[in-house]
This record gives structure tokens, sequence and C-alpha cells, in this order.
């Protein structure tokens, strides 16, 4: 699958480099708890990396 918005990032929370692939991407298939998403927002100013919001996706209580 080829994928025209692939860019490179630097995870704010870790350092750990990885991928956004713009509409199409991989963090889209997290569950991630509302409160969860607002603190994430308000945390970091861009992406988190796979890892991290896998840890953010696995926890079930609002922080």
């Amino acid at each position: 699958m080829e994928h025209d918005e692939i860019k490179k990032k630097i995870c704010p929370k870790c350092g750990a480099g990885f991928q956004c692939l713009g509409d199409d991407c991989w963090c889209h298939n997290y569950q991630i708890l509302n409160k969860n998403i607002h603190y994430i927002r308000s945390t970091w100013d861009n992406c988190l990396c796979p890892t991290c919001l896998k840890e953010f996706a696995e926890n079930k209580e609002q922080l």
C-alpha cells in the first residue's frame, strides 16, 4: 500500500522515531477514552509513537 502523506515524526513523549501515514494512519486503529485523548492533546504538541499510544489505548482508566 502506498501512502502519499507519509511523514517522519519524533515522539514527544519518548523520543522514538516513527511514521505518520496521514488520513490512513495506524493510529486510527487505537481505541482511547476521550478523557485520555484530551490529556494527550493538552500534554504534547504532536503525535505519539505506536508504543506510547498503545499504553494509552490499553489504559481503560481515565487519566
